[in-house]
């Protein structure tokens, strides 16, 4: 999984990593997080609930 800057609408990729003889052994995964968003609500109150939905975007 690789967590990189960007809004909702930013667009979600997976890339499979092929062996030499075709097989797939691994997915790599992209998730935009809307850093901005996140840092200003982890100085907050609403800490938790920030990191609730980071946890569920990673999951998605």
């Amino acid at each position: 999984m690789l967590l990189h800057p960007g809004g909702a609408a930013a667009p979600r990729a997976s890339v499979a990593v092929r062996r030499w003889d075709g097989g797939i052994s691994a997915r790599v995964r992209s998730v935009p997080v809307d850093l901005p968003s996140l840092l200003g609500a982890l100085g907050g109150p609403g800490w938790r609930e920030a990191l609730v939905r980071l946890w569920g975007q990673v999951l998605a």
